[in-house]
């Protein structure tokens, strides 16, 4: 029998990226302004997959003639009323647009200028921090070259003055970058009228899932488990699970699974393969890769992040003697458990209340054990079949034993497609048998699957309470990574009582239970769980407090009256690491930011919609 406690060494080689000279443009009062988009990758905002709200741009210093539409988008805007080419003229479904749009941004002057040095221009399709990466001009149309740019845009027969809408999430600095986005692509390509909307996250999500953006879009992205090809499958797949743009491409699809079908060493060429599909296909403009700068109050000690940019919650300690953290997040989306929740806010909630198999190293890069529920993982063969050992002794939070059937009952759930689970992409992922079963095609298209859907996967079994056994369709040698992600999390038999109710106040396996109900727009508070067979955290409280700005969110902490926030306001940047000093944390991280273009909405809105 083949133990595999898998090492999973990330790259952290750095690219050197050449300066680029700033280009400048007139707003829409014909005022000079700097036209340095900017390419923010926050640290905690991702889609972060993440469609994640990692940018840390303060709102506030945005130009005062800037003609930002905070105010949310009509309701009566469908994605049925708008076709792949939107009303503004621009047929985003052409390529030649798309590459146009990317090769006239320039990234450089957007990070020197509006972040201080404090991103890296994003040069490839995933970051320096992972084997593979190849960054520097190995996709010309990711670099600066508006010359070019404004041939391919003619050749696309866009007329001139074209007016475009561009989308963003509010509060969390992203306006400044977007606007100068917006300049350039006036200067390089002659656009017209540009027009902003932009919406709190939880909102802008949902405006998302339903395909109801008319133009250039702003997300970002977080890892969910540490292999280049999570920055693929899921953002640019067909039906991926964060892929809002579209987009969908055989060829693609086919370099992906090729490389998901191997150790990850051996894999890197077929995604870089799959790399140099989207190089010419750009589906999206990856704009800068990130970094986590999070500062914490002098209330509080001993701060840290785990790889997934999450706060080490047990380890944290409290200062001021009242026993209680309090943590900046955004509203999430979803209900507050792994198999809904895919976005960074509402992760960061699940990261304290669910405890999954394993973690990640951030030193050694490697899966271990210590600290999840699992005792070993192992592959008796190429990676087809697998058998997960559990730890005895865990309990869920109301007391009841967490055993191998808490966890194949969560993956049955989420793979069954009539649930609608945000994250059955990544249970699908592992091509676990059956899964087909559970999710059978409609091909007459009403609504319906043609014929009745298992409800469980027929390659689980859990011959006891500690043992789970896996039958795969073919080798995936990267399962212990995937299953690294909260989309593998277990469920107490109360959740299936009701699903929707449980989201409200989950009832986990972690270090820290709900003290109440999710309290929206305000807080989720939880507090220490004594029974907890895991490391035990060092402060009786943890209170999620959520902000819809980062500026607020800030000032809070410069108060003391919040103690932990994973972002700094743009405007920021230059001062923080003198105001907070030791209290300043600057890391590496996997965190992009990118511009999605509406290529498909229709078929985007399928895809959400569970079609």
């Amino acid at each position: 029998m083949n133990r595999t406690k898998r090492s999973i060494k990330l790259l952290s080689a750095v690219a050197a990226v050449s300066l680029i000279v700033a280009a400048c443009g007139d707003d829409d009062d014909d005022s000079a302004t700097t036209v340095a988009p900017s390419a923010s990758d926050e640290a905690a905002d991702v889609e972060e997959s993440v469609a994640s709200e990692e940018s840390t741009v303060d709102s506030e210093v945005m130009s005062e003639e800037s003609t930002v539409d905070s105010e949310v988008m009509s309701e009566e805007s469908t994605a049925e009323s708008m076709a792949e080419e939107t009303a503004s003229g621009i047929d985003w479904s052409d390529p030649l647009v798309r590459q146009a749009v990317s090769m006239a941004i320039d990234r450089q002057a957007i990070t020197d200028v509006i972040f201080q040095g404090a991103r890296q221009p994003a040069d490839d399709w995933w970051p320096a921090t992972f084997v593979g990466y190849r960054g520097g001009d190995s996709c010309a149309n990711l670099q600066y070259d508006p010359e070019a740019a404004k041939a391919l845009w003619d050749e696309a027969g866009v007329p001139e003055g074209e007016s475009v809408t561009f989308w963003f999430n509010s509060g969390a600095g992203h306006e400044e970058w977007i606007e100068a986005v917006s300049n350039q692509l006036k200067e390089n390509l002659g656009i017209g009228e540009v027009s902003f909307e932009s919406l709190e996250f939880a909102d802008y999500l949902d405006k998302l899932d339903a395909a109801e953006v008319d133009g250039p879009f702003r997300l970002g992205w977080l890892m969910d488990y540490p292999s280049p090809g999570n920055f693929l499958g899921p953002l640019h797949g067909t039906a991926g699970s964060s892929n809002h743009t579209g987009y969908s491409n055989p060829d693609f699809d086919a370099a992906v699974a090729e490389g998901d079908s191997l150790p990850l060493d051996e894999a890197v060429p077929s995604y870089q393969a799959a790399a140099d599909i989207l190089c010419e296909d750009i589906p999206f403009a990856p704009m800068f890769f990130g970094l986590l700068q999070a500062v914490y109050s002098e209330n509080v000690d001993n701060v840290s992040f785990d790889p997934f940019q999450a706060l080490n919650v047990t380890e944290v300690t409290d200062v001021d003697g009242d026993g209680t953290v309090s943590v900046y997040v955004c509203e999430p989306q979803n209900g507050l458990y792994g198999q809904m929740t895919n976005e960074t806010c509402g992760s960061e909630v699940v990261n304290g209340l669910f405890t999954g198999l394993w973690t990640l190293n951030s030193e050694t890069g490697e899966v271990e054990f210590d600290k999840g529920m699992a005792e070993s993982v192992e592959t008796t063969d190429d990676g087809t079949n697998w058998t997960i050992k559990l730890k005895d002794g865990w309990t869920f939070h109301d007391g009841t034993p967490v055993t191998s059937k808490s966890f194949a009952d969560a993956w049955n759930w989420a793979a069954l497609g009539t649930n609608a689970a945000q994250n059955q992409y990544f249970i699908s992922l592992l091509g676990i048998e059956g899964f087909d079963a559970m999710n059978p095609p409609d091909e007459d298209e009403d609504g319906e699957p043609d014929t009745e859907p298992a409800t469980e996967l027929t390659g689980l079994s859990t011959p006891d309470d500690l043992t789970i056994e896996l039958t795969l369709d073919a080798p995936f040698p990267q399962l212990p990574l995937v299953m690294l992600y909260n989309a593998f999390n277990p469920l107490p038999e109360v959740f299936f009582d009701d699903p929707e109710a449980f989201g409200e106040a989950p009832v986990g396996n972690g270090p820290f239970m709900m003290d109440g109900t999710w309290e929206h727009d305000v807080q989720v508070a939880t507090v220490a769980y004594p029974d907890y067979a895991g490391e035990t955290p060092q402060v009786d409280s943890i209170v999620y407090r959520i902000y819809s700005d980062d500026a607020t969110g800030y000032n809070d902490i410069r108060a003391g009256s919040l103690d932990v926030m994973d972002q700094v306001p743009t405007a920021e940047l230059g001062n923080v690491a003198g105001e907070f000093g030791d209290r300043y944390i600057e890391e590496q991280t996997s965190s992009f930011n990118y511009l999605g273009f509406p290529i498909d909405l229709e078929l985007a809105a399928e895809w959400a919609a569970g079609g």
